[in-house]
């Protein structure tokens, strides 16, 4: 049974190739998930929609523990912090980009979204007195660029809301919170009911406010193609996904691994070119080639330093 790691040992700037591996996948199944949640919500509302993908992904983890054979104890001196962390990493996140999707552009949402690997360096810094090197913050820098880029043809649009990107970089800080808490305790649970325990308290002020705000909804009215969407958030990105991404915290810090997920926005932009037919952008390839090389200076090159100089796995 391998339990989340304490953050006294993710002190490494190399990130694992296990975690890399993950980091990867759970970039194409993300940036996947936009334009496909974009199908979903052609007939559902956005909080049916998260609360299934929340409270289904979570329960599912919890079941897949139970058949597996790993406890769900919560140690009683983690049960209060374990609340937080939900209410972080699912509810504040959740509800806060909700909220935000409404009053702006969907796809830039997405990509206020992923101003995530800021706030994790910032955080990580200040809470878990993280060593940022100077690399690191080139790297998050050049990311951040490409992030940034992406908004060019829309900033008027953001501009004219303020409120709703306001709220969409709240849930990033709040998802980036929830993230850095995850690393600075030790919490004596697999990863797998760690992350299960999160979504699934996480997941219970969104189902209240579902219930109460939207009616209910016929399986039978829900078409093939909005069916296996909702597949896909539930199983694919909600399940896999938040399991992936808390597994890749217990092998590497979060302000290192963030960066991966800097690719997400771009995934999701050329998937919605293939899927949806959307216009690819020049700001957009230009994107793709900084956000490359945030990848390659924070991720990448320091994985195959460590495994030229040591001769191990990694």
């Amino acid at each position: 049974m391998e339990f989340s790691n304490s953050p006294k040992t993710l002190t490494q700037s190399a990130v694992p190739l296990t975690a890399l591996l993950l980091l990867s996948i759970n970039t194409l199944v993300w940036g996947l998930n936009w334009p496909i949640q974009k199908i979903a919500l052609s007939a559902l509302d956005p909080w049916t929609l998260r609360t299934l993908t929340a409270g289904i992904g979570g329960l599912g983890m919890l079941l897949i523990a139970v058949f597996s054979s790993q406890s769900l104890a919560i140690p009683r001196n983690r049960i209060g912090l374990l609340i937080l962390n939900g209410l972080l990493t699912t509810t504040g996140a959740q509800m806060l980009s909700a909220y935000g999707v409404y009053l702006i552009n969907p796809g830039r949402a997405s990509i206020l979204m992923f101003t995530f690997p800021m706030w994790a360096m910032l955080l990580s810094a200040v809470l878990l007195r993280a060593h940022i090197t100077l690399w690191q913050g080139l790297g998050v820098a050049l990311g951040m660029g490409g992030i940034l880029l992406l908004l060019v043809p829309d900033l008027n649009s953001v501009g004219s809301s303020p409120l709703g990107s306001a709220l969409l970089i709240l849930a990033s800080i709040s998802w980036a919170a929830g993230s850095v808490l995850t690393q600075r305790y030790s919490w004596g649970m697999p990863t797998l009911v760690l992350t299960g325990w999160q979504s699934t308290i996480g997941s219970i002020p969104i189902v209240i406010i579902a219930v109460i705000t939207q009616p209910l909804i016929s399986p039978l009215s829900i078409s093939l193609d909005v069916g296996l969407a909702l597949l896909f958030a539930v199983f694919c990105s909600s399940l896999f996904g938040m399991w992936a991404w808390f597994k890749v915290l217990t092998l590497s810090p979060a302000h290192v691994a963030s960066v991966g997920l800097l690719a997400v926005p771009i995934v999701g932009l050329f998937t919605s070119t293939l899927l949806l037919g959307d216009p690819l952008l020049w700001n957009e390839l230009v994107a793709l080639v900084l956000v490359c090389g945030s990848i390659a200076i924070v991720l990448v090159l320091p994985a195959l330093r460590r495994r030229s100089s040591s001769g191990l796995p990694s």
